[in-house]
């Protein structure tokens, strides 16, 4: 009996364990649902920032039929985030996204539009649930979960990532090849 609930545990524990969001009920909401306005294109519009938000990482589609984002984000490096970006923004660059919704100036957004994001009373993620979080249900780990910004720290060495989960930002070498992470591409275009 020892031996069989020893297995047991064992495969339990061994199992992936993914996100679910969760929120407090005890904190105010500081990214409501009304602070969206939501497109079936696929973006939401932050009413307090007036930026736009593609609701899916690169890599993942919306899916209107079930207001879901289809698909995983691709992991990319700081210089393929960069490389895509530009390519989504070019007419010649035949991606998919280009004029995605009707907007052509889509990029890696800094990292205060990041951090504005946040929802203080939730974590996996830390995002509003209906705008963001069918796109940030990762597995505990998968480094799609952290976010590019185009922000470097004070000595231009690092640049800064959002951690979707927490919403806690980090330092990241954008040089190393191990630091990998998705993106979500913004636009202040009307």
């Amino acid at each position: 009996m020892k031996k069989l609930i020893t297995v047991l545990s064992l495969a339990l524990a061994s199992q992936t364990v993914m996100a679910a969001q969760e929120c407090s009920t005890d904190f105010a909401k500081t990214a409501p649902n009304t602070r969206y306005t939501y497109s079936e294109s696929g973006t939401v519009t932050d009413l307090k920032t007036g930026l736009t938000w593609m609701r899916c990482p690169v890599g993942s589609t919306w899916n209107t039929a079930n207001e879901a984002c289809d698909g995983a984000a691709t992991k990319m490096s700081w210089q393929l985030a960069l490389s895509t970006a530009e390519q989504i923004r070019n007419e010649s660059g035949n991606h998919a996204l280009y004029d995605f919704a009707g907007k052509k100036n889509w990029r890696i957004p800094n990292i205060k539009e990041l951090v504005a994001l946040t929802e203080r009373a939730c974590h996996s993620p830390a995002m509003n649930g209906t705008a963001f979080a069918s796109g940030y249900t990762l597995e505990v780990g998968d480094y799609a979960g952290y976010i590019w910004s185009n922000t470097p720290n004070g000595d231009g060495s690092n640049v800064m990532v959002f951690d979707s989960f927490n919403g806690e930002v980090y330092n990241w070498n954008p040089l190393e090849s191990t630091n990998i992470s998705s993106v979500l591409l913004v636009t202040d275009e009307e």
